[in-house]
Parts: C-alpha cells; structure tokens; sequence
C-alpha cells in the first residue's frame, strides 16, 4: 500500500518551488515507488494550515525560513495593497506589526501543531535547499528508500532554478497573477537572503526581532 507525502510550509518559504520539485520526484519520475506526494494548491490554506495528518497513512515535510526576510518578501509583493488600503499601512513598522500578526504568526502555530502531532516528518530550513537542490535531494533519498539519479538531479535543477523561475515570473504582472501550470506568480521570487538587515533600523529589527521571537527560535534551533 501506497503512503502519502504530506507538504506544509511557512508562507514565502519555497512553497511553490518544492511543490513543484516533489510532484516531480514523486508522482512523475516515480523516484520513490512506496509513495506519493499530494499536490495541493488550495490558494492561501493546503500547505499554510492545519489539518489532522496520519501517522501510519502519510509521512510531513515542513519547511521554515527567517522570519525577518519573509516580512520583508511580504512588504515586495504587497506594496501597493499597503498603500491602497481604507486605512493605509505607510510606515515599517505597522507593516511590519501587520504581516507578522496576520499572517505570519498564525501560520507557524497551525504548522507547529502538525509537526507535535506527527512524529513521521522532515523538517527543512529553506536557507539550506533553495540554491542547493543536492541537499534536499538526498534528504529525499534517504527518508524514502529511493534513488534521483543524476539525469533527473540536472533536468530539476535547470526547471527550478532562479533563473527558470524569474523567467515564468516575467510574463505577468504582479504578484495577483500567474501561471496555471505551476501557480508560479508575477514577481514570485527575489533577491537573496536577510534583506532586511540591509534596509531595516535597528530599532525596526528589534520590532521585529519581537514580534516574531517565537518563529525566530524555532528557526534558529533548526540545522
């Protein structure tokens, strides 16, 4: 009998990307012939949500980033729904009070409960696999009894790079829009890692430092 891979993610952590990645590996290539991946697109809940997982049944993999930096990919994406709103968010600091409050933060209790109630998981830091598939790859190999060979490494590795995905990206707009095969949006990805130590203050990184403390251990605490 067939078990199922399970994906939840923190928001702005390489969901997309490793969806992609393991419908690839798991449903196409067959990679691991025990299992499957669902592949869930469910806007805005599916990989960011809690839902009751079995043990026996599935196998979770979760993902986290720096906090900090998906403030800041948040504040990329969002920058003219900010300013739109009845009740603008102009400053730094309320966007970032907002984002961590609204979106982040509910997210990372809902995928915590996931983890604790699943003692079948993979638990990734999206700073180790983003630009360095061979990590994640034998991550993959060694939890699932399979083998990527390197013909299907290379083929994944030039589909999903940087460059593969910015050229997707260019084609639409903003981040409202995107391809319907990969759900790959306008403006998807951008430039690199602790952006924010670049252009927050340091009394903005402590703001944020606090309001997301919890996230931030739990990242920090990850190898």
């Amino acid at each position: 009998m067939k078990r199922t891979l399970i994906q939840k993610s923190m928001m702005r952590s390489g969901t997309t990307v490793l969806r992609l990645i393991l419908n690839k590996l798991f449903n196409e290539y067959r990679c691991f012939k025990d299992w499957d991946y669902r592949y869930d697109i469910t806007p805005g809940k599916g990989a960011h949500t809690w839902e009751k997982i079995s043990n026996k049944d599935s196998y979770l993999i979760t993902t986290w980033r720096d906090p900090r930096d998906v403030v800041i990919s948040f504040i990329r994406l969002y920058e003219d729904d900010f300013n739109n709103r009845n009740e603008p968010l102009i400053s730094v600091e309320s966007r970032i009070k907002f984002i961590s409050r609204q979106w982040i933060i509910p997210t990372y209790w809902d995928i915590i409960q996931c983890e604790n109630e699943n003692e079948n998981k993979i638990v990734l830091k999206y700073e180790n696999w983003h630009e360095d598939f061979d990590y994640l790859f034998n991550i993959l190999e060694k939890s699932f009894n399979g083998k990527i060979n390197n013909e299907i490494r290379d083929l994944i590795k030039k589909e999903y790079s940087k460059e593969s995905i910015k050229s997707i990206q260019s084609k639409y707009k903003d981040f409202h829009s995107w391809e319907d095969g990969t759900h790959i949006h306008g403006n998807h990805v951008g430039n690199g890692l602790s952006t924010w130590e670049s252009v927050w203050t340091p009394s903005q990184v402590e703001l944020a430092n606090t309001e997301l403390k919890h996230i931030l251990n739990h990242w920090n605490n990850l190898q």
